[in-house]
């Protein structure tokens, strides 16, 4: 994943020691049950908000084309995200349970 993002999207990761990023994603909101994680790149700047109320967490992510090119890439990558987030998340629950 980590080659897909950097390599295929172009983003930018912050350093994963700071307490500012987030698998490399900068931390650009925190508040109680919302962070909302950001990255960049030349063709697009990927928003991910997650929210967590008591036993639900919710995942969004909103893109923005920074350049045409980066909805084509995004169209082509946006099916595998819908298939490893739901992946990832659960993975995320069951490490911290």
């Amino acid at each position: 994943m980590v080659f897909g993002w950097r390599f295929v999207l172009g983003l930018r990761s912050g350093p994963r020691s700071s307490p500012d990023y987030v698998s490399g994603c900068r931390v650009r909101e925190a508040r109680p049950g919302v962070v909302i994680l950001e990255a960049r790149s030349r063709l697009l700047t990927p928003d991910k908000v997650i929210e967590v109320a008591s036993d639900r967490v919710r995942m969004s992510t909103f893109v923005r084309y920074e350049r045409g090119l980066g909805r084509g890439i995004w169209t082509l990558v946006a099916p595998v995200h819908h298939r490893t987030e739901p992946f990832l998340l659960g993975d995320a629950a069951s490490r911290r349970a």
